[in-house]
């Protein structure tokens, strides 16, 4: 949820830039040839590069939750399988004792 929110902050952040909010003064549009200065420049650079990393970070914890998320699935099926085969092993031997108790002769149970 934090990555696809992070996400989404980017992806607002990248439309605020395309389309700047219009102001409702009656005023000259600035001219598109104007360049961008500097302080504008470095803000813009630092706010992509911050939301960049905290995706990245993001992305390698989710990574690492999925992974710790497959291993535990792996390890209750280790554990199942287990626990199914000793039960199963249980009811076999007693079956057997059970059927070695009955054929010996009654004089000798």
């Amino acid at each position: 949820m934090e990555l696809s929110q992070a996400q989404f902050r980017l992806s607002k952040w990248l439309d605020s830039l395309k389309n700047p909010p219009q102001n409702d003064s009656v005023t000259a549009p600035a001219d598109i040839s104007t360049p961008v200065s500097s302080v504008d420049r470095a803000r813009i650079e630092k706010d992509s590069a911050g939301l960049e990393r905290e995706i990245a970070d993001l992305s390698v914890q989710t990574q690492k939750q999925i992974d710790l998320a497959q291993h535990l699935e792996r390890i209750k099926t280790t554990w199942f399988v287990l626990g199914f085969m000793c039960i199963l092993g249980g009811i076999v031997i007693a079956t057997i004792g059970f059927i070695i108790w009955w054929r010996q002769p009654e004089n000798e149970r």
